[in-house]
């Protein structure tokens, strides 16, 4: 299966999810082309208002996705031991291999 189909079946799935998660979101940069489906932006709101902190996240899924993991970037500053001052998020599962 290719990566763009596998996405666009994650994407409903996903979509069906986070009905249940108001403080979670996530899209594709565009679901109607194949180059904007392996590029998703996400927002995690942390903490409740009015001092919730915002998360912004984009994964980058590559041609070979789900035998090769995306690439996550943290756009928010969020020091913690898994991100990488460029906001590179560095999980072993996401390491090809």
């Amino acid at each position: 299966m290719s990566a763009v189909k596998r996405l666009q079946r994650e994407l409903h799935q996903l979509w069906s999810a986070l009905r249940a998660t108001p403080w979670v979101t996530a899209a594709p940069l565009d679901a109607d082309t194949a180059a904007g489906l392996l590029e998703w932006h996400c927002d995690v709101l942390l903490g409740d208002a009015p001092q919730a902190r915002r998360l912004h996240v984009v994964l980058r899924f590559p041609d070979a996705y789900p035998a090769q993991p995306p690439r996550v970037h943290l756009h928010t500053p969020f020091p913690h031991p898994n991100v990488l001052p460029d906001g590179t998020v560095c999980l072993s599962v996401l390491e090809a291999g």
